[in-house]
């Protein structure tokens, strides 16, 4: 199979992006965190960055390049702290607190939900080109099957609740 972008051997094929080389699915994975980091002014000049992998690290580095920034070792000298929390941690989150009435810790205005417009899968094959360590964080079962079932039957379940529960947040 060839890359829908360049014509290159495709690495991956994950929908709904269709079959992608290596190096055209890592850019379009960075633009789309970049333009998340833009249009919710994540990062300014002079942050001091405290980064919970080295995933969100290497991907910090990649899509703020060009501003100055210094990355800390603990959370307390941090004024943003990045979470590599993807879409599907999000979603199963907000609906474990919405069926079992369970709370979740709010998340404050420092912390940055990274690869929130991520799939654990885009996430996952991400890391790996990148030669990095990156594992999804467990789930409720119950509650990922049944995501899961809805995506299948309709495309676009997961981006939509994700987008509401920003929307709520």
């Amino acid at each position: 199979m060839k890359c829908s972008t360049c014509s290159k051997s495709a690495a991956v094929h994950i929908r709904p992006l269709g079959p992608l080389c290596k190096k055209c699915f890592c850019r379009i994975i960075e633009k789309r965190i970049r333009k998340d980091a833009r249009l919710k002014e994540w990062f300014k000049k002079n942050d001091h960055i405290y980064t919970d992998s080295m995933l969100s690290r290497c991907i910090v580095s990649s899509i703020v390049a060009s501003l100055p920034k210094k990355f800390v070792k603990s959370r307390q000298s941090a004024n943003k702290i990045v979470l590599t929390r993807t879409s599907e941690d999000i979603i199963v989150d907000s609906l474990e607190q919405i069926f079992r009435n369970k709370r979740i810790k709010s998340s404050c205005r420092k912390e940055i939900p990274l690869l929130c417009s991520l799939t654990d899968e885009e996430a996952s094959a991400y890391a790996e080109f990148r030669k990095l360590n990156f594992r999804p964080r467990k789930k409720n079962r119950e509650i990922k099957k049944f995501i899961d079932a809805l995506q299948d039957r309709y495309q676009e379940t997961k981006s939509a609740l994700a987008n509401a529960i920003e929307d709520l947040s």
